[in-house]
């Protein structure tokens, strides 16, 4: 099944690190280190790709067993899904810039870490009581 899906903001903030991307969900304060290829499927649901065009885009740019592939970026999708970090979109904009992948030497099983440790320090700091205006923003006045 091809399912779009958009990352899970204002709740969900994220940077890219080298070829890695730190994400952090603001509203159970848990942060989490997706590996390279778990950053590079972020990056793409970012620009708005749906799964049909992930794959195929990973397949096309790694090569490799385009099944197995698809396996891997469903169970990927699912765990980030768990984790209220991206969830279901109906947008149809799309991003045209594929160069994300530029420095990667392979696909390898996309993955991330997990980190508790911050948890009760970033639920204290009032950056979690974002709006859809998003964090950091500015009041007017």
């Amino acid at each position: 099944m091809n399912e779009k899906f958009k990352i899970n903001a204002p709740k969900v903030i994220s940077e890219p690190m080298d070829h890695e991307q730190v994400v952090i969900n603001l509203e159970n304060g848990c942060y989490y280190n997706l590996n390279e290829s778990g950053a590079l499927i972020f990056r793409f649901i970012e620009a708005g790709y749906d799964t049909e065009e992930i794959i195929s885009l990973l397949a096309k740019t790694f090569g490799g067993d385009r099944e197995k592939i698809a396996g891997e970026v469903s169970g990927f999708l699912t765990a980030l899904l768990s984790e209220q970090l991206i969830i279901g979109s109906e947008s149809t904009q799309v991003s045209t810039d594929i160069a994300m992948a530029n420095g990667l030497a392979a696909f390898t099983t996309p993955s991330f870490e997990k980190y508790a440790d911050m948890q009760d320090m970033l639920l204290l700091d009032p950056i979690h009581e974002v709006t859809e205006a998003g964090w950091p923003h500015t009041p007017e006045g």
